[in-house]
């Protein structure tokens, strides 16, 4: 193997370990635990422990994406079937009176994924015994 070639595959390898390291790894919401294993197996064991997380390691992530999509599937047919979105639309509230609010309507709405809800109140609680009163009150 000449040196060139031999640079160009340390190279190569250092460069895909770097990727596995902070995209796959650091970049998923693990437990510090299960991160700094994955870690130590990737840097001391370079092909086995990648060869190990890429079997292994990426299919809790994988798992956990297809139960939120299908929980958010779930809940849109509902919300088809009822009809929940027109019900619930922002712009027929009469509270949004001004541009900022129905904007940050619309953010919300797009972020969640849910319809924005209209008609709600809020009271601002300032002490124990009025937090106290207010859960006591709404459990009746």
């Amino acid at each position: 193997m000449t040196p060139l070639l031999s640079t160009i595959l340390l190279v190569l390898s250092a460069t895909v370990h770097i990727a596995v390291i902070f995209v796959l790894l650091l970049l998923e919401q693990r437990r510090p635990a299960a991160t700094l294993a994955w870690l130590l197996a990737v840097i001391f064991l370079p092909y086995i422990g990648l060869g190990l997380f890429m079997l292994v390691g990426t299919r809790r992530m994988v798992r956990r994406t297809r139960k939120r999509g299908a929980g958010t599937k779930r809940l849109h047919s509902v919300f088809e079937r009822y009809r929940i979105a027109e019900k619930m639309d922002s712009s027929r509230d009469p509270a949004i009176d001004d541009e900022r609010t129905e904007m940050i309507a619309k953010l919300s709405a797009k972020l969640s994924q849910l319809p924005t809800t209209y008609g709600n109140a809020t009271e601002l609680l300032i002490n124990a015994t009025a937090t106290y009163r207010s859960l006591y009150a709404g459990i009746r």
